[in-house]
């Protein structure tokens, strides 16, 4: 499921752990279930809350809660979301505990639109007392469980 992907983004990569999966499913099906923010916790058990606080065009502002993880105890953050419809998700998300958490879903058609390739890119590094290796842990764990659970989802529908 890891994979290495290049951007038309100009983005600096090499900070981003980065999966990619193939779902059978159309890139609608796949970017509602990202995209219903008020659905998101049923879908992944471990995001326990998502407010929707503002939106200005395709940016929006979410008060978000996570569980990642134990030991880390539950996590409440700020995130910026920015759509590009069916195409790209990507947030900038602030809290105390995650210096920087940045990241993106990449969703491109596959075989006509019938199918998806979804790729999860995510850079986050600790702030305050939270060890790097932890952050790096949660990261290579979830991910991947990530897209699982979003392919399972959408397969479904």
């Amino acid at each position: 499921m890891r994979s290495a992907i290049k951007t038309k983004d100009n983005l600096d990569l090499s900070k981003y752990e980065i999966f990619d999966i193939e779902i059978n499913a159309t890139p609608a099906v796949v970017w509602s279930l990202l995209t219903t923010y008020e659905e998101v916790p049923k879908v992944f058990g471990f995001i326990t809350k998502v407010k929707r606080v503002r939106q200005t065009g395709p940016i929006l502002l979410l008060e978000q809660e996570v569980q990642p993880l134990p030991p880390v105890p539950a996590i409440k953050y700020a995130v910026e979301v920015i759509e590009d419809k069916e195409v790209k998700l990507s947030w900038d998300g602030r809290t105390p505990y995650i210096k920087v958490n940045k990241g993106f879903f990449k969703l491109q058609p596959l075989d006509g639109g019938k199918r998806t390739h979804v790729t999860f890119a995510c850079w986050a590094e600790a702030a305050l007392l939270v060890p790097v290796f932890v952050v790096r842990m949660q990261q290579k764990i979830i991910m991947p469980k990530v897209l699982q659970i979003l392919k399972d989802h959408a397969e479904k529908k």
